[in-house]
């Protein structure tokens, strides 16, 4: 077989894998082709920088990762200045997306599953709001933009609620927490041969949760541990004096630095791998060749075998075909790579969903194997201003001390012109028939250099505003009183912007998809659940998978559901794992802020064209942060009833914003001054 690099580093002499445990060899090796790949390698040393130079101070003299430069300077005494312009951009950016989010809706396939998509909805909306999907997801953009690559992951945790679990979401660090198939292009991760979540882990904590095989870790460790202890003292370069091929009895172990990346021996750490991995299962079905439409269980309502598809097929060969195709699975297991065990493993947790991954990335920027966010262009400009500001103050500090000058002799001590923070006079002796001047002070020609210095710093933060965003590009313009000038002022400023919100937007699609198989294989039982209508604010009581409509027909159901709602009853929501949708970024802002600043926009169309107005109040009112808005748009259809002796709307005189006062019963807010 031919040499492997990657098996050769993951092989340590002296010791087997053990027999049959082939899946923590492989995740073994998967781990140490991605730690060493130059996509995460690179990746971990920039994002590593970006984040310093986003967090200011020390960190923004990286340099090829190495502080070398502010260490030196520090150690001289030499001033060393660290203007932060990176953070206002990022905060800019991420600010706009926290004030402008976007809830994660489902939209129905046919119309008679419009109610049912709108429940879906709000339950999304109630599960999005206790897992705090918002702020992870914001986290997650914020991380992106920084670095230029995050990831959500969106799982079920039993550990509380052993039998439906609890949703939970949370937000990794690749690189740090989180790697994958290197060779992988695709943006949802549809191509990776693998993910690996990884933590390290004491081994006492690793005992107490995995009691059923806490001695045979223990054992296990502690055969690695007494080997990587040991390797310095049975080195060929090493031992006794006259016996440089080693100790026979303690063979040489001349490299395991590849345990160190699995184990650490002084504090007794190992790492621990959760595996999502790729696996293939062959599925058989019978295609009807006139409808094209497949079959592939059995009578029995079992997955057909290759005999019973044959024996289908050949009840009528001249319509029906058995066909075989190959079928994507993912499976996930919990591996110790450093002793090659394989703690568990199984089929993916999320039975409705093992075709995908239960983690989602966002990209910021990426062209083949380069990732990068938004600092990573900053950082040179970021660095020049902040060596030249300090060379600047520097330099003054240096010699910008007067020192008076006065001819008396020689230079009494040379090394006083050495100190350039010394104060002291520095007598001379005047040439023969020189005159004698009177005392004078020592003043270098610094203003060219300081100027040439200081244009070059500012410079360097205009290009910086250049290169980046700022608060007037993303239309955060104190002036933009008018909600139309707001929106046009985005629409002018986002362009820099786009590829980062429509990535994000990309990105709260695919998740949207993993929480919707979530939400259905969470609520497999009958809950009774308050819900919110996000657009008026009315709170009602739900039954999800209620156990006496779960055997009706369509009609059935149709008719038990109007009697539920014309008995005051909760509304039902029937088996959302049944339900056909689509998971979509809802186009309402979800935040208040936002929401403001596009009802302003809708009130001044409707004063400019007053016939517009009875069309646009029922969306001008969903989007204004109303206690009861169906009250309040009840009390306006009212008021816009004929009056008998005018024959017009009562409310019409006075515009628009009137007639929403009048309904409010209060005066119209001022508009934002933001968004």
């Amino acid at each position: 077989m031919a040499d492997d690099p990657i098996r050769d580093a993951a092989e340590v002499p002296g010791r087997e894998p053990p027999i049959g445990d082939m899946l923590a060899e492989r995740a073994r090796l998967w781990y140490l082709e991605a730690w060493n790949s130059a996509f995460w390698r690179k990746f971990r040393d920039e994002s590593k920088e970006d984040t310093g130079f986003y967090v200011g101070g020390k960190a923004q003299w990286s340099q090829d990762y190495s502080t070398e430069d502010f260490e030196k300077l520090k150690a001289s005494k030499r001033a060393v200045l660290s203007i932060n312009h990176c953070l206002p951009q990022i905060e800019a950016l991420v600010g706009y997306e926290r004030r402008n989010r976007f809830d994660i809706k489902a939209a129905p396939q046919g119309g008679e599953d419009a109610e049912d998509t709108e429940l879906l909805s709000w339950l999304l909306k109630f599960v999005q709001d206790q897992s705090e999907v918002p702020e992870y997801r914001s986290e997650c953009f914020e991380n992106g933009a920084i670095t230029g690559l995050s990831c959500l992951a969106c799982e079920i945790d039993w550990s509380e609620n052993a039998y439906q679990g609890e949703i939970v979401v949370s937000v990794l660090r690749p690189g740090e927490e989180v790697v994958w198939d290197p060779h992988s292009r695709r943006y949802d991760l549809r191509d990776a041969r693998y993910v690996l979540r990884y933590r390290w882990v004491f081994s006492q904590d690793l005992y107490a949760e995995f009691p059923e095989h806490a001695k045979e870790i223990e054992q296990a460790l502690s055969s690695l541990g007494s080997a990587m202890l040991s390797t310095g003292e049975h080195k060929t370069t090493e031992g006794p004096v006259g016996n440089r091929y080693g100790d026979v009895r303690g063979h040489p172990v001349e490299d395991l630095g590849a345990e160190a990346l699995f184990y650490d021996p002084d504090e007794s750490r190992i790492l621990v791998l959760e595996a999502w991995y790729r696996d293939y299962e062959w599925r058989w079905m019978v295609v009807d060749k006139e409808g094209g439409k497949p079959e592939t269980k059995d009578a029995a309502d079992e997955p057909l075998t290759r005999e019973a598809a044959m024996r289908l097929a050949e009840g009528d060969p001249d319509r029906l075909k058995a066909i075989r195709r190959r079928q994507r699975k993912i499976r996930m297991a919990t591996i110790l790579p450093a002793t090659y065990q394989t703690i568990e493993d199984g089929p993916s947790p999320y039975d409705n969903d093992d075709e995908d991954f239960p983690f989602v990335p966002y990209w910021a920027f990426r062209q083949g194997d380069e990732v990068w966010g938004l600092i990573r262009n900053l950082k040179d400009p970021q660095r020049i201003e902040n060596k030249r500001w300090s060379q600047l103050v520097d330099i003054l500090a240096k010699y910008a001390n007067l020192r008076i000058m006065y001819q008396e002799g020689s230079v009494t001590d040379p090394k006083i012109l050495e100190e350039p923070f010394s104060t002291a006079p520095i007598p001379y002796r005047a040439e023969p028939g020189e005159e004698v001047r009177p005392p004078g002070y020592l003043v270098p020609p610094l203003s060219e250099l300081v100027v040439a210095l200081r244009n070059l710093a500012v410079e360097m933060g205009a290009k910086m505003r250049e290169i980046g965003l700022n608060a007037e590009l993303m239309g955060l313009k104190e002036d933009a009183s008018s909600g139309v000038a707001i929106a046009r002022r985005q629409q002018q400023g986002e362009l820099i912007a786009t590829r980062f919100f429509d990535n994000h937007k990309r990105t709260g699609k695919l998740f949207g998809q993993r929480l919707a198989r979530r939400v259905a294989q969470r609520f497999t039982t009958e809950d009774v659940l308050r819900l919110t209508n996000p657009d008026t604010g009315e709170a009602f009581d739900v039954t999800v998978n209620p156990v006496l409509a779960r055997k009706l027909s369509k009609d059935e159901w149709k008719t038990f559901r109007a009697k539920q709602q014309e008995a005051g009853r909760p509304r039902v929501l029937r088996d959302p794992s049944a339900m056909k949708y689509d998971v979509i970024i809802a186009e309402t802002p979800a935040t208040p802020s936002a929401r403001a600043t596009k009802a302003m926009a809708l009130i001044e169309i409707a004063e400019k064209f007053e016939a517009l107005f009875p069309i646009l109040i029922e969306d001008i009112l969903e989007l204004l942060e109303l206690p009861n808005r169906a009250r309040v748009l009840a009390k306006f259809k009212q008021s816009q009833q004929i009056s008998p002796e005018t024959g017009t709307p009562t409310g019409a005189n006075g515009g628009p914003n009137n007639a929403i006062a009048a309904a409010l019963g209060r005066p119209l807010p001022a508009p934002p001054g933001g968004v």
